[in-house]
């Protein structure tokens, strides 16, 4: 069964169930008479040919229900029903639904802010060319117990001089600032770079 048909049959079985349920039985019901006329042909007296064509058929009703199960009418029926059931419990407990609601905001809420960030961090690019091929160093001094620590001006005096790896390499140090203008001032951290930076980004 093709997507669109698929579609077409569930949006039908929400707003068109009894449209559906004649059609379903006059399938059946045409499937049980040519099976009665084919007995009939064999020799069969009509009754007990439509006995046995009902037989042969199995029982009409698991018949239906399979067919429904296959075309999706229980999946779009036990959603209404569940759906319809939430809505009475929310309408008989006007407490519990307002703590529901609440819940529902704040989760939405806290689940777009962490995707704003992870989008921000993670996900989007840099904005510059070639994002992959900078790197920060760092020094380190595993006598002393010191892996990550900001390298002192003479060394990295010597690693630009003696780099054969990079494009270029500049120094950056960080520190505070405050913003001030209308409103409230505030404290930001900032970076503090030198145009060389500004120059291989």
């Amino acid at each position: 069964m093709g997507l669109w048909r698929t579609l077409s049959i569930r949006i039908r079985a929400v707003f068109d169930r009894n449209a559906l349920n004649q059609e379903l039985d006059e399938e059946v019901r045409f499937h049980v008479e040519q099976e009665t006329r084919a007995n009939i042909a064999r020799g069969m007296k009509p009754e007990d040919a439509a006995r046995q064509a009902r037989m042969d058929f199995g029982g009409e009703q698991s018949v239906k229900e399979e067919y429904r199960a296959v075309r999706g009418d229980s999946f779009v029926e036990s959603a209404l029903q569940d759906a319809r059931f939430g809505l009475r419990m929310l309408r008989r407990s006007p407490g519990f639904a307002i703590v529901a609601a609440i819940t529902l905001a704040l989760g939405l809420g806290a689940n777009t802010a962490m995707f704003s960030v992870i989008d921000a961090v993670l996900l989007r690019p840099l904005p510059f060319a070639d994002p992959d091929r900078l790197v920060y160093i760092l020094d380190q001094n595993p006598s002393k117990g010191f892996f990550r620590f900001t390298a002192s001006p003479p060394n990295f005096l010597d690693w630009r001089a003696q780099a054969q790896s990079f494009a270029g390499m500049a120094a950056t140090a960080g520190g505070t600032l405050t913003l001030s203008g209308s409103g409230d001032a505030q404290r930001l951290k900032a970076l503090f770079v030198p145009g060389l930076l500004v120059e291989l980004l």
